[in-house]
């Protein structure tokens, strides 16, 4: 049989005192509540406006902040106390926001000057210089295909490629360097002709 442990009186009261200023908190907090969320949260869209952020969330997060105190007892003016926290929670939201809005807007002004630089030329230029590419990549032998998709698509390295077909890196080399070479004259000559 085990036996009940029974602690000591004095080792009770600093429990018991504890518990009854938390439920003094509780009750404290409670009262702040009850009198004046109307008043604070009517206050807050007259002052702020409908939001974001929303009334309602800054008056629940400044009453979140005053039930977190350790202590209520300097707490002068209760309301006023209460409306000064909303207040400053209310600014910190705002400038929360207006940072959050200049970082969308200097996003979207980025990529806005590159949506600009596209323009119906500029997609048919593109589109006719990929088909004379695909048009002389077609031209190659199949292992210069294959080679430039491992490297260029793939990004594989010699010694991968080496590994994986047998070839040797110095044929690999010589064949790349050709492939990319007719490429890049095909390219020239392309771009020569549309000037």
């Amino acid at each position: 049989m085990s036996e009940k442990t029974v602690l000591p009186k004095e080792l009770l009261e600093p429990v018991d005192e504890l518990n009854a200023d938390l439920a003094g908190m509780g009750d404290f907090v409670e009262r702040l509540y009850k009198k004046h969320w109307k008043d604070l949260c009517h206050w807050l869209r007259w002052r702020y406006g409908a939001g974001p952020p929303d009334p309602e969330d800054i008056a629940q997060t400044a009453f979140v902040k005053i039930a977190a105190m350790d202590d209520h007892s300097n707490i002068l003016n209760p309301k006023a106390f209460l409306f000064t926290v909303a207040s400053n929670t209310a600014l910190k939201g705002i400038q929360w926001l207006a940072r959050t809005q200049r970082y969308v807007e200097n996003e979207l002004h980025e990529v806005g000057q590159n949506v600009e630089d596209i323009s119906p030329d500029r997609v048919y230029s593109s589109r006719e210089r990929f088909n004379a590419v695909t048009e002389q990549m077609a031209l190659l032998s199949d292992k210069q295909q294959d080679l430039i998709y491992r490297s260029r698509i793939l990004g594989q390295k010699y010694d991968q490629i080496s590994a994986e077909t047998g070839w040797s890196m110095a044929d690999i080399s010589r064949q790349l360097k050709a492939a990319l070479s007719t490429m890049h004259t095909a390219l020239g000559e392309y771009e020569n002709e549309g000037k």
